[in-house]
């Protein structure tokens, strides 16, 4: 068993509570939309913000398919969570 330290970030959000990092990147879009749409973002701006956000992701995952799946499904959840929060 090896020892890790409090700040190693990585080992602990995308190993522990996460698991894998495809599980890691669809909570972190949930949970990046949730906040803009509790701080009543606009849509303009978290478009602009997700696009920055899935180029990351393009840049360090090879699965084409989850960046697809990010750019697609995020605004849909991120009108859907405006509309309750309004």
């Amino acid at each position: 068993m090896s020892i890790h330290e409090p700040f190693e970030l990585e080992y602990w959000f995308i190993n522990v509570f996460s698991g894998s990092v495809d599980i890691f990147l669809l909570v972190s879009i949930l949970l990046i939309t949730w906040a803009c749409s509790i701080f009543k973002m606009q849509m303009s701006s978290f478009l602009v913000l997700l696009v920055v956000y899935a180029a990351l992701i393009a840049t360090t995952t090879s699965n084409i398919l989850l960046v697809l799946l990010i750019l697609t499904i995020a605004p849909i959840l991120f009108w859907i969570t405006r509309r309750v929060v309004d």
